[in-house]
């Protein structure tokens, strides 16, 4: 199977779950020894680490860039820091996939004592651990896509009128992001629509989805449109069936 490639394309970007393939191209405006692009993979539908470094192997000669997107994996901190460690070793930038924090209980035992530690406490460490290789956080999937069609996801159920909705779906948005914004440099997220409200709730980048069928050109002209008048960075996903 090929990969599609984009005529607007700055980066590749392959992402790889289990069960589907997606390309994408993004732009960061890269510093010091982060490389200007990023060719990886995305892991999920699995929990098992073991399934994870069977796929980093496989893709680690020709990618720079690895995305654990399995919620089931990163429920474990033990298992979480076993995948990072070997994503890292393998020379490998990475992004890290987290819902709900409250979903999580984390604990360490330091002097004998149990500690609750959080996935916030987490995300200190692991940028003090893999420094630049941890590129950031990704959190809150399709955020604009799942308001447009009233998703399990909804941010904002009632508004007045339009304004209303926007300065609520806006500020409920950037509350949530805020928290992970305290303690990582970069939070992502991809969607299909209000990229522009994505932005201004202060995501890093978000990746607009290429499916359904929806014109390529005009989701890469609003998503890059959104990105260039907010100053920030932007992408594309394409996925299809993993045959």
């Amino acid at each position: 199977m090929g990969l599609k490639t984009v005529a607007f394309g700055i980066v590749l970007i392959v992402v790889i779950s289990v069960s589907m393939i997606a390309a994408a191209d993004w732009w960061l405006n890269s510093v010091g020894s982060t490389p200007d692009f990023f060719v990886g993979v995305e892991f999920a539908y699995s929990g098992d680490v073991n399934d994870l470094k069977d796929l980093v192997d496989k893709v680690k000669n020709y990618t720079n860039l690895f995305v654990i997107g399995s919620i089931e994996l990163t429920f474990s901190q033990t298992a979480l820091d076993e995948a990072c460690d070997y994503v890292v070793g393998s020379g490998l930038h990475l992004i890290v996939f987290f819902t709900d924090s409250e979903m999580y209980n984390y604990t360490i035992v330091k002097d004998n004592q149990i500690y609750n530690y959080t996935t916030f406490d987490w995300m200190v460490d692991a940028k003090q651990k893999y420094g630049d290789m941890l590129l950031g956080i990704y959190r809150y999937d399709e955020p604009g896509g799942n308001q447009l069609d009233r998703g399990p996801s909804l941010l904002i159920e009632n508004a007045t009128d339009y304004v209303d909705v926007a300065a609520k779906f806006t500020n409920t948005l950037s509350y949530i992001i805020g928290f992970y914004l305290n303690h990582s440099d970069k939070v992502f997220t991809a969607d299909y629509g209000l990229y522009w409200f994505d932005y201004k709730s202060r995501y890093t980048a978000v990746f607009t989805e290429f499916g359904w069928n929806h014109s390529r050109p005009l989701h890469v002209g609003l998503c890059r449109g959104a990105a260039n008048a907010h100053n920030k960075d932007w992408g594309a996903i394409v996925t299809w069936e993993d045959t």
